[in-house]
């Protein structure tokens, strides 16, 4: 009997090793951003935990630093762990069928090679979307690249800052003048080209400061199919029960006014309004006893969503109220003249005018929340508000200035707050914080009244390496040295 049961159970012994590779599979299935995007992730709350258990006062954009320097190296650890975990589970049903020693050894790394082959294949099939650089090369002569397959892109800086980073085609032979520094981007699965430099030629490998990220243009929002659209005028009291799908809803109010209850939350939709409900919501509708309303509905599928692109598309699109928009309105009305045509290709158009329609409604949530105005009154009314933004810096520069406590002083989204310094100056706050501390730091050293360490600390750096390493990224040497040559200049 117990050999019965023996022989039954030892079937299940191989259910470790087929649990691990079809989550190493599912892990291979992500794309290039979803990847870095997990390893960020995970090295943010490594750091996060040292920080609160080591107690080593690290604000949230040193952890965001770190974590960002240090995803790569989390992300191949990451790799190593899960090969190591997949050779315990094939080698359990090995054991459990009687292999011992040499046998078993050499069987589960037959198994986990074949299976790491066929892994890498299996990332063959899936869309390159980013590749990341921090390495760039520059010659001391004249180099020629000559692209042989595939195609790539030629990233150029002439001064080693991933802010100047220009790119290019590499469709012909590319000839690069000497300490211009490059690198070389595949965007097919295979590239090769050849290098020509002279022979007398010296290389100079530098690390960027921060990684250059290249990203494919590759479509991001996907509608797989209209489900149905209609038009529908209520008068005053109508009253909708509600429902819950597995699928998008856009209403859209024409004339007149809408209540709606999505999860228990009431909105009032006014005329030109516009709201998304999301698959699994439960919402209602109705009118009150002064207005009716003409409203326009259009059921939807989306591609299937990956974690993140849930989690992102879900806070700008769902659970909120978008107000009348020009675009919009344009595009709605469109797709209601298109409906109706009958004309060839009339379905296809319907759903790019609709793709149109969600991707306005996303970069609207990454626009200044302020009011419409004219064009010539919204540039004044941003230009003032960078100028009373960049005071609050000046007056703030000896304090460990926070993006998030700028952007809850002046009342804006992180997002809005990176596109206003990306209109004004091409910088993001960030690296303008720093610099303006880093030109502070070179008056303060030319005064000869503090020292290194004192600097450092007033500015509100984490630590004096750490100022130091930011000095010599932005003048190309240390603060010491930065000393020496103004007072050897000033003699």
């Amino acid at each position: 009997m117990n050999r019965i049961v023996i022989a039954l159970l030892k079937p299940f012994s191989f259910i470790p090793a087929i649990l691990m590779m079809s989550m190493i599979f599912s892990f291979s299935s992500q794309n290039g951003t979803e990847s870095s995007q997990l390893s960020e992730k995970v090295a943010r709350g490594i750091f996060i935990t040292i920080d609160h258990v080591m107690d080593r006062g690290w604000d949230d954009e040193k952890i965001q630093e770190l974590a960002d320097e240090y995803q790569y190296p989390v992300r191949k650890l990451a790799h190593m762990t899960e090969y190591c975990l997949l050779a315990i589970c094939v080698s359990l049903p090995l054991y459990v069928y009687g292999l011992r020693g040499f046998a078993l050894t050499f069987l589960a790394g037959i198994l986990c090679v074949a299976f790491a082959a066929s892994d890498e294949f299996h990332q063959t099939m899936v869309a390159i979307t980013r590749r990341y650089v921090s390495q760039f090369y520059c010659f001391n002569c004249d180099t020629y690249l000559q692209v042989k397959s595939g195609i790539g892109v030629l990233l150029v800086s002439h001064t080693a800052e991933a802010a100047d980073v220009q790119e290019f085609a590499m469709n012909r032979l590319i000839h690069i003048r000497p300490n211009v520094y490059f690198a070389v981007v595949s965007t097919t699965q295979k590239l090769e080209y050849d290098l020509y430099a002279e022979s007398s030629y010296s290389l100079h490998i530098t690390d960027f400061p921060s990684q250059y990220e290249f990203l494919a243009v590759l479509p991001r929002i996907e509608i797989q199919k209209i489900l149905g659209y209609y038009y529908r005028i209520r008068t005053e009291n109508y009253c909708f029960k509600g429902e819950r799908h597995d699928f998008f809803e856009l209403t859209y109010v024409d004339t007149g006014e809408l209540e709606t209850e999505v999860d228990g939350t009431l909105y009032h939709l006014k005329e030109k309004d516009l709201m998304i409900y999301g698959p699994g919501q439960f919402h209602t509708q109705y009118t009150d006893e002064e207005h009716g309303a003409s409203y326009m509905t259009i059921l939807f599928d989306m591609r299937n969503l990956t974690p993140v692109e849930r989690e992102v598309w879900y806070d700008a699109l769902i659970n909120r109220v978008f107000h009348y928009d020009q675009k919009i309105n344009t595009l709605l009305k469109a797709f209601v003249r298109e409906s109706t045509t009958g004309i060839p290709y009339m379905n296809s158009l319907m759903l790019c005018l609709l793709t149109e329609t969600i991707i306005r409604l996303l970069q609207g949530t990454y626009a200044s929340p302020m009011a419409p105005a004219s064009s010539t009154a919204h540039q004044s009314a941003m230009d003032e508000l960078f100028d009373r933004i960049i005071a609050y810096i000046d007056d703030n520069i000896y304090d460990p200035l926070t993006i998030p406590e700028i952007c809850e002083h002046f009342s804006l989204s992180r997002s809005a707050l990176q596109l206003l310094f990306k209109n004004s100056v091409d910088q993001s706050p960030k690296k303008y914080i720093n610099d303006k501390k880093l030109e502070r730091s070179c008056q303060m050293l030319l005064e000869n009244r503090y020292t290194i360490s004192e600097i450092s600390l007033r500015l509100g750096y984490s630590s004096i390496h750490y100022f130091s390493k930011s000095f010599n990224m932005k003048y190309h040497m240390s603060p010491s040295e930065f000393v020496k040559q103004n007072c050897q200049s000033s003699v």
